[in-house]
Parts: structure tokens; sequence; C-alpha cells
């Protein structure tokens, strides 16, 4: 923090009274609330602002941290952590004294680093009296600091035009007169923590070669996070990263198993799974989930009877295309029966941080015992929970330093090479981004039982049980009977792109997923075409 600019024009004032009154705690402030955090005789209080009238002033417009006298509401100091021209103003004797912030950093950064260092003497110097203590400081910059880094959400303004601009497969791989639900890519923007991370080293040209394999924090990180969301304690020395989980899925089934044996699916399944055994010519064994009057379930006797015929099982867990979340008892006995039969665990545990309210809780199956971890992969990476799919960064646990040997004996380069800006957005959606993930998660549900609900009363012949996380609905249209298929008969009559339940295997073949990650007005717009079209037949 170097170096006296001149007045951006606006006047350093704090928020009126009703709206410190108003402001939330940071316990239950959403994203881009104001948070006032109280330490000593000392208010710390964040806002979110645009400091000008026009599109461009709120698009470079940012979050704002003042310290201020908690009794009078003089303003001490503040921290203008904008986008673009982000500075700080220190107040002694009523005079404004504004510095800029260094080139190349993050400006929310450089405020907490330097407050921790320097803000005793800052407050003393703009004639603060009774300062706080530097752990009663910390304790409120901690509080604070998910406020400061999550700015508002309003995941309502997605922008049909702005999604087709989109490079992505989503949006790009339909006509512009297709509304696509099928991909599992949501439709909102990423995270400001996401955004301001990517947006910095855009900024400095940060795109050489990334240091992996040499030190990153996304093993330690994954570590804290699994233990902190899940309670399941793993040593980051068992982690590795790799740029997909799917990728990681045909590395381990090429690693463990050999041609013509047998690896469990459990039908109907996320594709890849099927497309693995296909192409690396493994023999798929079906072990089909049953579906019954309360949803889908494991057949856990078929599992039993089949284990004797495989070297592998594909766990997906939470279950995608169902939404299903396996509870203790389903995931111990699978456990017991890869233990009994000595099967390898692959567990794609990538819609972990999807589970719903009220659903029962994802357990990590290599958490349950010694044993079972010893015979466990676990993947997962940021990418679903934080759309960011396309930057390409994921990890994979191994419950034993075997498995992690005979994993990592294949090199490097044909495992590939990692994204720096994946390693960069992984990092900042894991550390900071919980506040935008609470938020997306409340209005993904709010969206799952509208069109639930929407489904039940409105497209006849179609059933759907909402799902316990993802935000994917597996809509059963058997009692319909589309012709010629449910994908197809969506597709041409109503001009919706779902995913063809066929690609899901046998199973699905009556099925299609719907994709309910976007706005509601346009999730609406999409479930009245299909309406349209089954009364129109």
């Amino acid at each position: 923090m170097r170096g006296v600019c001149p007045s951006p024009g606006y006047t350093a004032r704090m928020p009126s009274s009703r709206q410190t009154a108003a402001a939330a705690s940071p316990a239950t402030a959403p994203p881009g609330s104001p948070v006032c955090v109280q330490a000593g005789a000392l208010r710390l209080a964040v806002e979110h602002r645009a400091p000008g009238a026009d599109a461009f002033a709120a698009a470079t417009g940012g979050p704002t941290l003042r310290l201020c006298d908690a009794a009078t509401g003089r303003e001490w100091l503040r921290f203008d952590c904008f986008a673009r021209g982000a500075h700080w103003h220190l107040d002694p004797e009523g005079r404004d004294e504004i510095t800029a912030f260094a080139r190349g950093g993050d400006a929310i950064d450089q405020t907490l680093a330097a407050l921790r260092e320097h803000g005793a003497s800052w407050l003393e110097r703009a004639g603060a009296k009774d300062i706080p203590a530097a752990s009663e400081l910390e304790r409120a910059l901690l509080a604070v600091e998910p406020a400061l880094r999550n700015g508002p959400v309003n995941f309502d303004a997605v922008d049909e035009a702005v999604l087709r601009q989109r490079s992505g497969d989503k949006w790009r791989h339909y006509p512009d007169d297709v509304l696509p639900l099928w991909v599992a890519d949501m439709d909102f923007e990423v995270a400001d923590p996401i955004r301001r991370r990517l947006q910095c080293a855009l900024d400095a040209g940060d795109f050489g070669y990334p240091t992996h394999p040499g030190p990153t924090p996304l093993p330690a990180l994954f570590a804290e996070r699994m233990q902190r969301r899940f309670g399941w304690r793993i040593e980051p020395g068992r982690v590795e990263l790799t740029s997909e989980v799917v990728q990681a899925i045909y590395i381990a089934v090429q690693q463990f198993s050999k041609p013509g044996e047998g690896v469990i699916v459990q039908r109907p399944i996320y594709p890849p799974f099927i497309e693995t055994l296909e192409t690396l010519g493994r023999r798929l064994v079906n072990n089909p989930l049953k579906q019954t009057e309360r949803g889908f379930e494991l057949d856990l006797d078929d599992l039993r009877a089949r284990a004797r015929e495989a070297r592998i099982l594909l766990l997906c867990n939470p279950h995608n295309p169902t939404g299903r979340v396996y509870r203790r008892e389903e995931l111990q006995a699978i456990a017991d029966i890869a233990v009994e039969h000595e099967l390898l665990v692959i567990s794609d545990e990538i819609h972990a941080d999807l589970v719903y309210p009220g659903a029962a809780p994802h357990i990590p199956i290599a958490s349950l015992s010694p044993a079972v971890a010893a015979r466990t992969i676990t993947l997962n990476s940021a990418s679903k929970a934080f759309n960011i799919a396309g930057l390409r960064c994921a990890v994979v646990h191994f419950g034993s330093e075997a498995l992690q040997r005979e994993f990592c004996a294949l090199p490097q380069h044909l495992r590939g090479g990692l994204s720096a800006s994946g390693l960069l957005a992984t990092e900042a959606a894991w550390r900071f981004a919980s506040p935008w993930l609470d938020a997306v998660l409340a209005y993904l549900r709010a969206n799952r039982d509208y069109a639930c609900d929407f489904v039940r009363s409105e497209l006849p012949g179609l059933r759907c049980f909402a799902p316990e996380a993802t935000y994917l609905a597996w809509l059963d249209c058997r009692e319909a009977a589309l012709e010629p298929y449910p994908w197809r008969f969506f597709f041409e009559r109503s001009r919706v792109a779902l995913s063809n339940g066929r690609l899901f295997g046998p199973e699905g073949d009556d099925f299609v997923r719907l994709n309910f990650a976007t706005s509601r007005a346009l999730l609406e717009r999409a479930l009245e075409r299909m309406a349209k079209a089954l009364r129109a037949r």
C-alpha cells in the first residue's frame, strides 16, 4: 500500500443509523447484506456498493469495510475493495487521506493483511482513543471476512442473451430456439471469491505453468473441508490432483483391473461410467437400482450375488441421475460386501456439497472404517457445487498407500497436466465461497420443489421423485408413452433439450433428466413448453 492517489470524487460517510440497525449478524447474513461487528469501542461495517449511477460503476464496484467509533459513528478507516480503482482512506482530524492498493493483488487480501499488521497504529493515527486488543480485532476481522468476500447474488438475474454467448457445450450445442436443460452446468454467475481470484490472475498475467506436482494448498484444503463438513479425517498426503473426476475414473479402472474383468455399476448411471468400461474393454456387471413408491433404492441382495463376478465397484453417491443420498446402513452394507469380496470401491462423490436440507447427510464411504477405506478411492471436485467444470481440477483420495502408489504408477504426463486457473478457482471456492454455496443451494431447493410440483400437476403421465441432492430431476415418462421416445418428443415438440435417459443405460429408456439450475423464469418457460407439447398430442 504505497502512494497517495487523488480523491475519486466522493466523500466517506458511515451508513445511516437505519442501515446500521438493519445490518445482519455475520452468522445469518446472506451474501451482499450489510454486516456490522463490534470490537470494543470499534465497529467494523461491511457493505457492497457501486460509487456512481451507471452500469459501468455497478460492474466495477465492490465491498467496503469501514472502521468507526461504535458510539458516535465517526469513521477512522475505510477500505474500498473495488474491482477497479481499489483504495483505502485514513481520516485524521477530518482530512481524507486516500491511498491506492498495490496493483496485481486482491484488495480484500491486502486489506485484511494490512489491518492485522498496522491496524492499531493506523487507528491511533486517525485519532481513535479506545483501540481494541490485537486478539479482539482479529476476532472481528474473521467475523466480517465472509461478508467482505461474498457480494450480492441474484439468481433470478440470468440473461438468456448472455448465456447464449457462452462457449460451453450447454448453450452452444443446440439451436437458439431450444432451451437447454441438459448437461450438469448451472446458469448462474460464479461466486465472487472465484471471480476476484481469476481477475487478479488475469490482471497479473498469471497463466504460466502451475506449481503442481510441487507444493499446492489443495490437498490440505480438501482434508480440512472433509473434516469440517462430513467429520471425515484424512491425510493430505493421500490426496492427488487430476484434471477431472472422469479422468480419474478412467485411470483407476485402467490401473486396478484387466480387460475382460468385471466392474459393477448401478444403472441408471452417469453415462461416463458406462463409457469408461466400453472404452477400456471391461465387462459391465449391472446392479440396477430398484424403483419403489419411495424412490430409488439399492438392491443389496443382487449386489452380494454380483460381487463374485467383479474386481471393482463404481459407486456414485449422491447418485446421478436419481439424486439419492445413500444412508449409513446402505453404505455399511456396500462396505461389508466390498471387504468380503475384495472389491475396490471407486466412489464418485462430486455432488456431496449439493445435499438439500432435510435430506440424509452425505457420508463418504471411506469414512466408515479403516477396512473399507483401505479399499476405496474417493473422487471429488469443486466443479459441480461451484459451477467451474470448465476450469478442470479434481481431487483423488486414496485410503491406503498401496492404492495411491498403483494409481500414480501411470506416468504423470499420461495422467495429464493441471489448469492454473482451475487450481486458483478451487482454492478460492473452498476457502471463501461457502456463503455463495449456501445461497445457491436454497435457490436450487426452491427450483426443485417448483419443478416437481409442476410435473405432478401439469405433466400427465410423468413422475418425479424430488432429488435429495444434485440439481437434476430424473423424470419417469413411461406412463405417458411418448413417441418415438421421451427425449426426442420434448426436443421436437417443445424445443426443450433434456438429457436422454437412454444414455444412462437401458433402465433409462423412458426417462429424461432435467437440469433445474437456472433462473426460475427460464425453468418456468421450459416446463410450460413441455406441458403445451403434452396437451397438443
